[in-house]
């Protein structure tokens, strides 16, 4: 083989190699980008209520465990992942799916001081609305001790003047990246409408039941770093062979 010819293949070589890492890190970023871990939040000096949970449903307090996810690709979202107490041994799989809603109002639970019209970090013009799917698509499932209660999802209040939301200050606990809604729970047994404890009340609110979480952005996966490692390694390579060419 020519030396012509085989600088030509090196070159297609890490051409190509190089279009594989820019393509798998773009697809990577683009995912890690719209994928965020959900966690309890937790007041910080603008949150004026109760804090420390993920799902508060009239006394139950339960936190996501290590898959709390929430994803967003713009026009749709979701929120999943499962939800407990006593270690793990008792709570919920939580199955959410949003659609992106733009004519709620913002459900303004911090502090006064917290939202720029008053001089603080919060805008919430900046937020994204999410208007849950309802019908049997969004569930909440129990497990442990709370097998057999087994829900449907519906907005709260139904009129939706009020949606989940997300971004800085929207959880309602801290100014930081989070997520926030309220919700009604319709029960799919005869046994879970009886424990139900966030029913649809004839008139009213009802019970406080929401959602208050921490979203932080989901690491590059590994494979992405391991191909962007190679990525370095083959251009390192290159260069020493035409420094010793």
């Amino acid at each position: 083989m020519s030396e012509c010819s085989e600088r030509w293949g090196q070159t297609m070589t890490f051409k190509s190699f190089a279009a594989m890492v820019a393509a798998s890190f773009l697809t990577a970023s683009a995912a890690s980008a719209a994928s965020y871990s959900a966690t309890s939040a937790f007041n910080d000096s603008y949150g004026p209520h109760g804090d420390g949970h993920s799902l508060y449903m009239h006394g139950l307090s339960l936190d996501f465990e290590s898959d709390g996810l929430f994803t967003d690709s713009g026009s749709t979202a979701s929120l999943s992942g499962t939800v407990s107490q006593n270690g793990g041994a008792d709570g919920f799989f939580v199955d959410l799916s949003f659609n992106s809603f733009t004519t709620p109002d913002p459900k303004l639970e911090l502090t006064s001081n917290a939202y720029a019209s008053n001089g603080g970090p919060v805008d919430p013009s900046t937020w994204s609305f999410w208007d849950l799917i309802e019908g049997g698509v969004s569930s909440i499932i129990g497990f442990g001790a709370f097998s057999g209660w087994d829900f449907d999802v519906i907005s709260k209040p139904v009129s939706e003047i009020y949606a989940f939301q997300s971004g800085d200050g929207a959880n309602g606990k801290n100014v930081g990246f989070g997520l926030s809604g309220w919700l009604f729970l319709d029960g799919r047994t005869a046994f879970a409408d009886s424990v139900n404890p966030c029913a649809q009340p004839a008139s009213g609110m009802g019970h406080i039941c929401d959602f208050n979480v921490d979203l932080a952005p989901v690491p590059l996966p590994a494979s992405a770093l391991l191909l962007l490692g190679g990525f370095a390694a083959l251009g390192g390579m290159r260069r020493m062979k035409q420094k010793a060419a």
